[in-house]
C-alpha cells in the first residue's frame, strides 16, 4: 500500500510514494539496502517505537507525529547506523530523503495528512492510535 503525506498547515507535500512499515518485519527491513532516497520516497513506521537505523545505507530526515497528526519533533540529516532515543509523544515516525524537512518548510507544531491510496482515514492509521 502506498502512502502521501501533507503538511496542511505549510500546504505542503512531504512524501508522494511513501511505503508503510506497520508490522515488526516491515519495521526491521526498514530502508535496508535502500541505496539512496528519491524526493517524494520514504516510509511511514506504525506504531513507532525508537529510532534504530543499523544496516541503513542512506541519511534521512525524520519527522515525529503525535495521534493527532501534529508534528511533536524534527531531527534533520540522520546518519546510517544511528541509534535514537525513544520519543513517548510520537504515534508514528515518518522517514524521507535528506533535504525534505526544509523543503516542505515542516515546523514542529504542523498538522500533517496521511492518505492512503485515496482514503485519509483508514483502518491502518486507526489502528495505530490503539
Amino acid at each position: 500500500m502506498l502512502v502521501r503525506i501533507e503538511n496542511l498547515t505549510q500546504k505542503t507535500t512531504i512524501m508522494r510514494n511513501g511505503k508503510i512499515a506497520d508490522n515488526p518485519w516491515s519495521r526491521l527491513q526498514d530502508l535496508i539496502g535502500t541505496p539512496q532516497l528519491e524526493q517524494g520516497d520514504g516510509l511511514l513506521i506504525i506504531p513507532y517505537k525508537s529510532v534504530r537505523r543499523i544496516f541503513m545505507s542512506v541519511a534521512v530526515d525524520l519527522l515525529y507525529v503525535n495521534e493527532a497528526d501534529q508534528v511533536v519533533g524534527l531531527d534533520e540529516r540522520i546518519l546510517p547506523s544511528s541509534i535514537g532515543k525513544p520519543r513517548r509523544d510520537c504515534s508514528y515516525m515518518i522517514e524521507v530523503p535528506v533535504g525534505t524537512i526544509a523543503l516542505s518548510q515542516t515546523n514542529i507544531g504542523n498538522l500533517l495528512q496521511v492518505i492512503y491510496q485515496g482514503s485519509t482515514r483508514s483502518a491502518l492509521h486507526n489502528q495505530m492510535k490503539q
